[in-house]
């Protein structure tokens, strides 16, 4: 396989994990693509990449754009009362769902930022009969 179809291939993979939402593995081929790209010496060769690569990005924007609108539109009619107070859930999600949206790695980096007070009250919603914890999305 030469370079140019191995840089192709990661950029592939790189898409795919994107689509599928999954930060931890387009990360690792993000680092694969990384080590691949100084093996290319011929100009033409990389302009070439760089115009996939600008492709990519914007079907992994365009990808994650229309999760989300698929997320709020799923949840666009689920409310949840607590305290008799209503919270319409498509302003909300869980902390692993917060962390796969703002591409973080570990769930336990939200769970030390609600501990610390970096993420405000009011974006914060606890369900304590279910042990949840909700973050508001971001818009």
């Amino acid at each position: 396989m030469t370079i140019l179809q191995n840089i192709k291939k990661i950029i592939t993979q790189i898409n795919k994990a994107y689509s599928q939402l999954d930060a931890q593995k387009a990360t690792e081929y993000t680092q694969q693509l990384a080590d691949w790209l100084p093996k290319l010496t011929n100009q033409a060769d990389k302009e070439l990449v760089l115009s996939w690569l600008n492709e990519k990005n914007e079907q992994q924007y365009n990808l994650i754009k229309t999760a989300l609108q698929v997320y709020k539109s799923r949840m666009q009619h689920t409310k949840i009362y607590i305290f008799n107070q209503e919270y319409d859930l498509s302003q909300w999600c869980t902390i692993t769902q917060y962390a796969k949206i703002m591409n973080i790695k570990s769930t336990q980096v939200i769970t030390n930022q609600i501990k610390r007070g970096k993420i405000a009250p009011q974006n914060l919603l606890i369900v304590p009969e279910l042990d949840l914890k909700l973050i508001r999305l971001p818009k």
